[in-house]
């Protein structure tokens, strides 16, 4: 598999967790694209809402179907079967994560995604919101989250920089 263009370049290697960055600018460049990404995963979800309530309703009730929002964590297993694990392993081999990546991930990525896109349209009625502030709100929160987890994971090379 192809090394991602970022790191066949030299601006961003990954050593365990952590994404090091060759200088500001790669860092802004890679934040720039995630940004984008996030943008299209809401849109993504609120287009599909009416599923992601089902979903919910689903992993709360005692069904068979109770544990389909953890199917979500399959996509972090560390198992080479595992195609995003696989691909993210061969782009670098010093990539890993951890327990409390999972945990974050899980909890304080995906489920207020999910949450936010199960009760979007009531939060929406009772606020008066336009649909255009609803995913600016959303979009916005979804990066002070993840702004906590860059500034653990995300730094500049200070031997690249000099």
């Amino acid at each position: 598999m192809p090394k991602t263009p970022m790191i066949k370049a030299g601006r961003l290697d990954i050593v365990g967790e952590r994404f090091e960055f060759a200088d500001g600018e790669a860092m802004e460049y890679f934040q720039m694209h995630m940004g984008r990404y996030y943008e299209k995963l809401v849109d993504y979800l609120l287009t599909n809402r009416a599923v992601v309530r089902i979903l919910m309703f689903e992993s709360l009730r005692s069904g068979k179907h109770k544990s389909i929002l953890f199917r979500l964590m399959k996509l972090m297993d560390k198992d080479p079967s595992n195609p995003i694990y696989r691909t993210l392993q061969s782009t670098d081999e010093d990539f890993d994560y951890n327990e409390d990546t999972i945990f974050f991930k899980f909890f304080f990525s995906w489920i207020p995604l999910i949450s936010i896109a199960a009760y979007y349209d009531e939060y929406k009625a009772k606020t008066l919101l336009s649909d255009e502030s609803m995913k600016e709100l959303t979009i916005r929160s979804l990066e002070n989250l993840v702004r906590g987890a860059q500034e653990r994971h995300f730094v500049v090379s200070a031997l690249k920089e000099s």
